[in-house]
């Protein structure tokens, strides 16, 4: 459990430094066209999350259901719970603004000329402007990254806890 924990702050950290530089840069860049392989690594520590909740359910042999999910969440710590409502309320006006500046097209590039693409309706643009909308493109998407990743570190710190908690009534 402990490797998964770490495994959970460094792919939290990774999600971290792509979504803020997309503050920062002014060119999307190769690098981060390539960050969204970043997704299956959430996923790994998102479904070890959730196998090891199915794992406890099955032992207490409770029927799984996907609400249970929240109940192993801090609710005894104050400040774990404060942390994941920042990013909450961080994520969703993140997701609002972004969708707000990109509702005249995604950017593409089409036979070498910089494109917004509306539904079909496709709007020549500069390179400046691509590289401003692929990069609040990436915010938009990556901003869930947050959330995805650290869901599994406030578990699996959670956990450590309330095992620390046993072993400390156990001695």
């Amino acid at each position: 459990m402990k490797f998964f924990f770490l495994y959970s702050i460094i792919i939290f950290v990774l999600s971290s430094i792509i979504h803020f530089s997309t503050y920062i840069l002014a060119k999307y860049s190769l690098i981060l066209s390539c960050s969204y392989i970043l997704n299956v690594f959430i996923l790994l520590s998102f479904v070890t999350m959730i196998v090891n909740i199915n794992k406890h359910q099955l032992k207490n042999e409770n029927k799984v259901e996907i609400f249970d999910l929240f109940k192993y969440f801090p609710n005894k710590c104050l400040i774990m719970l404060m942390i994941f409502l920042i990013f909450i309320i961080y994520v969703s006006s993140n997701f609002m603004i972004c969708s707000s500046l990109l509702q005249d097209g995604s950017p593409g590039i089409l036979k070498g000329t910089f494109i917004q693409n509306n539904h079909g309706k496709i709007k020549v643009i500069t390179e400046l402007t691509y590289n401003k909308l692929s990069l609040i493109e990436l915010r938009m998407f990556s901003g869930h990254w947050l959330i995805f990743s650290l869901l599994p570190i406030l578990y699996f710190f959670y956990k450590k806890m309330l095992l620390k908690i046993e072993e400390t009534h156990i001695a």
